[in-house]
């Protein structure tokens, strides 16, 4: 048997839902006005991160907005991996 990326990663929405109650245990917040007042889009984003809009300023962003992952080639998994 081959080692593979799904061999050893941890899945992916759990490691999503992990970052988001670590990033924001009480709740989502808009990264640059620090409101909480935002809609989640649940259609996921990309591995399982979702986007949400700020319904006060109108600015969306991600789970890994402000994050040191948010310009990185690499999935959530492999972040949660390799920490």
């Amino acid at each position: 048997m081959a080692l593979s990326e799904e061999s050893f990663l941890p899945d992916a929405e759990d490691c999503a839902e992990t970052w988001r109650q670590l990033r924001w245990p009480d709740g989502p917040e808009q990264v640059e006005c620090g409101s909480s007042d935002v809609a989640v889009r649940t259609t996921e984003y990309r591995d399982h991160l979702y986007r949400q809009e700020c319904e006060e300023c109108g600015r969306w962003f991600t789970d890994r907005s402000e994050t040191f992952i948010e310009n990185a080639n690499v999935g959530l998994p492999v972040w949660v991996y390799v920490t």
